[in-house]
């Protein structure tokens, strides 16, 4: 649990041991902002203390790239950030994260930059993951991924404004509550505009018409449910 400004000097002083003749692969990983909310000074001043911890996050990301530039490393960087989960703020009674797999906690940011390779300033709405991480980074090194990685690379899908090919849907795992307390999995199919949560309870969701997850349609739509049921059965027995 460092705070940021440690994360960042480790990286910078690790970056500088490597001679700038040499590749680099730096992956800096920032436990700000999480539970509990302890922002330093000057964050810690309003009542919103999480934002805080976000504001000091971007501080030092923000002084990373910075010695990074002043280093000469990052004109022809690629450079990825991303969140492992998101944060629930009492929706569906969860404070945190950890519990559940709706919407707070499972979607999540991921912003890259790749100068001359990837539209700057562009969004797109296609289903990505996690998985979705390596082989992108590979493919923009212009390395070929081993045989059988999970994921894509999103550059061509970003440059093209469409969609991941074959993706009809992604896969959404919480397996804390069976490790941590011997309580079911969480198994949740996740496409652009439907979710089903696999649960002793199962859920189904409408997100276009209910982003909140507040009306659960499992018994208005069963053959959908049954898809996607048996997607998550097909993934998890290919892992």
């Amino acid at each position: 649990e460092r705070r940021a400004d440690a994360v960042t000097g480790a990286a910078l002083a690790r970056t500088a041991e490597v001679p700038p003749d040499r590749p680099l692969f730096l992956w800096a990983h920032y436990f700000d902002p999480h539970a509990s909310y302890d922002p330093p000074a000057p964050f810690d001043r309003g009542p919103d203390r999480y934002r805080g911890e976000i504001a000091f996050a971007d501080r030092e990301i923000g002084r990373l790239l910075d010695g990074l530039e002043r280093a000469g490393r990052l004109e022809h960087a690629i450079v990825l950030v991303v969140a492992d989960h998101g944060e629930a703020f009492g929706e569906h009674d969860e404070q945190h994260h950890g519990l559940f797999v709706y919407e707070p906690t499972a979607r999540i940011p991921m912003i890259l930059v790749a100068r001359g390779r990837i539209p700057e300033g562009s969004v797109s709405e296609a289903l990505v993951s996690q998985i979705d991480v390596a082989p992108t980074l590979l493919g923009l090194a212009g390395i070929d991924p081993p045989p059988g990685i999970e994921g894509v690379d999103l550059a061509p899908v970003i440059a093209s404004g469409g969609d991941v090919p074959d993706r009809d849907g992604l896969l959404v795992e919480n397996l804390l509550p069976r490790l941590e307390f011997g309580w079911s999995a969480l198994y949740a199919w996740r496409e652009r505009d439907f979710k089903v949560i696999e649960a002793p309870r199962p859920e189904a969701y409408d997100l276009a018409a209910d982003p909140g997850e507040t009306a659960n349609r499992i018994a208005e739509v069963p053959e959908r449910v049954a898809r996607a049921s048996e997607a998550i059965r097909d993934v998890l027995a290919e892992a």
